[in-house]
Parts: structure tokens; C-alpha cells; sequence
């Protein structure tokens, strides 16, 4: 099954369009802010911050967006009380590696990151394409690049990015790959 990972920065739409001339998703995930800014159906929604999901939930209710389907955060995330949460037991790294991982428990087999360049890039804040804010800051790149490295032969073996270092690290998909 092929999947899009849905980060949130700037390049996002960008990268959908151009990762969507290559296929057509099978499965589309979300990563934070991603799930309020994506229009269109949104299989998953994953964060290591799962007391944002309330307010993200309700602006892409505002927005005419329809629900998401499953929500999931890492095994002891605080989630608000009577939302149901999913849980992956790993917090390794960024909400970006836990979207991963979810995309590959659903039964993602090819999954192309599209707006997560884990670069010093501004972020979309979700439904406005103009309002961004910088990040993530230089401690944030240390912290998360090398996990990221780590995996690389692991759960990231059948991953792709559309942009940035991961881009670089993982390789961009072609239509070969992605077949």
C-alpha cells in the first residue's frame, strides 16, 4: 500500500503536488498541523502531542474538513480525557518518525514524506498557507537528525521524501520506487 506522510512544513503542498503526479495514495497520514491544512480525506493523525488534538480537531471541523479516521500518539501521551487515542509503544524521535511508523502498522509498504524536510524551514499553522512560524530551531536538527540516521535501515528502509535532508538521507521517490 502506498502511503503519504504529511508533515507541516511550508513545502507541504508542493511536495503532494509533485509526489502526486508520480501515484495516487493508497493512505494518507498526518503529522500535527498537517491534519487541520490537508482538504481531503485523512486516514490517520499521529503526534507526540496529543493535547493539541482537541483544538486541531475542531479548526479542521470549522474548516469543512472531515474527520480523521484513527488518532494516534505514542505509548504514554497524555491524550484528553475521552478521545479515542491509539498508542506505538517507540517515542524515538520526531512526531514526523511516529507518523512512520503508524503508516507502516496500517500496512504501508512505499511511504513518501511529503512537507517534512526536517531542515530550518518555515511551518504552515495549519489551515492558512500564510501565517508560518520558523522551526524547528537548531537544538531540535540535533536532537532529531541523528535518530533519524539511526533508522535509517530499519523502519525507514521503505520510506522516500519529497524535500530537505530527508530528502537527502532517504533518497526522493521515482516512478520506478514507487511501482
Amino acid at each position: 500500500m502506498r502511503a503519504l506522510v504529511l508533515g507541516s512544513a511550508e513545502c507541504l503542498f508542493t511536495d503532494i503536488e509533485v509526489a502526486r503526479e508520480l501515484f495516487e495514495p493508497d493512505l494518507i497520514v498526518a503529522c500535527n498541523d498537517a491534519g487541520v491544512a490537508w482538504p481531503e480525506r485523512l486516514d490517520h493523525w499521529a503526534t507526540l502531542h496529543p493535547e493539541k488534538f482537541l483544538d486541531w480537531i475542531e479548526r479542521r471541523r470549522v474548516a469543512g474538513r472531515s474527520a480523521a479516521g484513527c488518532l494516534w500518539t505514542y505509548g504514554n501521551g497524555r491524550a484528553p480525557a475521552g478521545l479515542s487515542v491509539s498508542r506505538v509503544a517507540e517515542k524515538d524521535g520526531s512526531s514526523g518518525l511516529l507518523c512512520i511508523r503508524v503508516a507502516g502498522l496500517v500496512g504501508g509498504t512505499k511511504i513518501v514524506l511529503c512537507g517534512m524536510p526536517l531542515s530550518a524551514a518555515a511551518h504552515i499553522d495549519g489551515i492558512s498557507r500564510d501565517e508560518s512560524q520558523r522551526w524547528p530551531f537548531e537544538r531540535n536538527l540535533r536532537t532529531y537528525r541523528p535518530v533519524w540516521e539511526a533508522n535509517r535501515t530499519g523502519i525507514l528502509r521503505n520510506v522516500r521524501s519529497m524535500s530537505g535532508w530527508t530528502a537527502d538521507l532517504l533518497g526522493r521517490p521515482d516512478g520506478q520506487w514507487i511501482s
